[in-house]
């Protein structure tokens, strides 16, 4: 979702990034919807056939596109400051001013819409990453080194803490007596209720006051839960592990970029090569077995373990082959489609959250808690084919997103231009 530090015309742009980002968009909404479209449930205790959705999710999807989109960020991200050097511009104020736009979009999301919103996340941590870029190209390379060796170390300590604390320690959690949930339909409030709060801060986050909430509360019951998960996100997984991974990703976009990984005559040969091996010797292996794991005994943490290390080689070995189909002539159609996805990523990445809430929540058809995974692979595979139809069409008659559009004309303090200025074949 990373733009150019202007606006470029369509045959400027780098297809690659387009084409996949435009892919990566689609498949972040297969690993939302679970959250979509009910409260997070045990592997276990689902329907034999959302199973084997989750499965699969777990195997091709989960995590993979959030890397993939945050390794296109980072790519963006290097491109602009690339073309600013070049040109002798400043860069760090306008981006960072361009980010913090960005931000406030992610937040007006996360309140309306969708407590897993990453714009807001991506937001924050490309300040950071900014700094990294402008220390040079050692610091990129160690940032990338130091934050995936940090996440890798935290996951293995705690895999560590499980295996010597044993299954009973966390058996005594898992058979505890179920909270008590006051009568009727109403949310649990933090703020105020006739139990204590402790009580009520422990109902909160049960998936049975989810459903209250997004079945039966008002706007602000919704729009207070997601915020206040935002605000555990911000407090919590940003210091210690986002910032860590997204930030890696983010700069191996920019060396990505530095090594004109995205550009067929000018790439690495060993790019491909290394890229490959790593995606079909360790990742693919990883998360075949943290899937076969993660079915034979729910409360593996080795399965966990081994889907944490599986999803960055498999997100690059996604990342080359979509680069490779980019410069192929094969399904040059549904090429052109993805692209026009991932030009208009920003827009395609918010109708997602719209078309989903409005089919799960209250205020729209109202399904939360009701259709189960295989339900929720419907809706995903209905948005796949508006925004691979509306995509192109859009594009054929106005020059970007409508978000992208607005996003740029406040950023640089003059409304951008409207109308494309030719159509696109598809």
């Amino acid at each position: 979702m990373s733009k150019t530090v202007s606006p470029l015309l369509h045959e400027d742009r780098l297809s690659a990034l387009d084409l996949i980002r435009g892919v990566a968009v689609l498949g972040v909404l297969l690993a939302n919807i679970p959250h979509f479209c009910g409260p997070e449930i045990p592997r276990h205790k689902m329907p034999y056939a959302d199973q084997n959705v989750a499965a699969i999710t777990q195997l091709v999807v989960d995590n993979k596109f959030i890397t993939m989109l945050a390794i296109l960020f980072g790519a963006g991200l290097g491109i602009q400051y690339f073309k600013a050097k070049q040109m002798a511009r400043p860069f760090a104020v306008s981006y960072l001013w361009r980010q913090f736009l960005l931000y406030l979009i992610g937040l007006t999301h996360i309140a309306l819409l969708w407590f897993g919103d990453i714009l807001a996340t991506y937001a924050i941590i490309s300040v950071i990453v900014v700094v990294v870029v402008l220390l040079g190209p050692a610091f990129e390379k160690g940032f990338i080194f130091l934050g995936l060796s940090w996440c890798y170390f935290l996951v293995a300590v705690g895999l560590m803490i499980t295996v010597l604390l044993g299954p009973e320690f966390w058996d005594k959690f898992s058979n505890e007596k179920q909270l008590e949930m006051p009568p009727g339909n109403t949310p649990v409030s933090l703020i105020s209720g006739e139990q204590r709060f402790d009580q009520r801060f422990q109902a909160y986050f049960t998936p049975e006051n989810s459903i209250r909430i997004y079945r039966h509360g008002t706007f602000l019951d919704q729009a207070g839960h997601r915020l206040l998960f935002h605000l555990i996100s911000v407090c919590f997984a940003l210091p210690f592990v986002l910032i860590a991974y997204l930030g890696a990703c983010f700069l191996i976009g920019v060396q990505l970029v530095r090594l004109s990984v995205f550009e067929a005559h000018t790439r690495p040969g060993w790019v491909y090569s290394d890229f490959v091996t790593m995606g079909l010797y360790i990742g693919v292996p990883l998360q075949v077995l943290a899937v076969v794991l993660g079915w034979l005994d729910p409360r593996s943490r080795w399965s966990a373990f081994a889907h944490v290390v599986a999803v960055l080689p498999m997100a690059l070995l996604y990342l080359v082959l979509l680069t490779k189909w980019n410069e192929s002539s094969f399904l040059p159609r549904l090429q052109a489609r993805f692209r026009a996805v991932g030009r208009m990523a920003l827009t395609n990445y918010l109708v997602q959250s719209l078309v989903s809430v409005w089919f799960f929540n209250n205020w729209g058809l109202g399904f939360y808690g009701h259709t189960g995974l295989l339900g929720g692979l419907v809706v995903v595979v209905s948005v796949w084919v508006l925004e691979l139809l509306w995509s192109p069409l859009w594009l054929s008659v106005f020059h970007m997103g409508p978000v992208e559009w607005f996003w740029r004309s406040v950023a640089s303090f003059k409304p951008m231009p409207v109308f494309a200025k030719r159509e696109m074949n598809v």
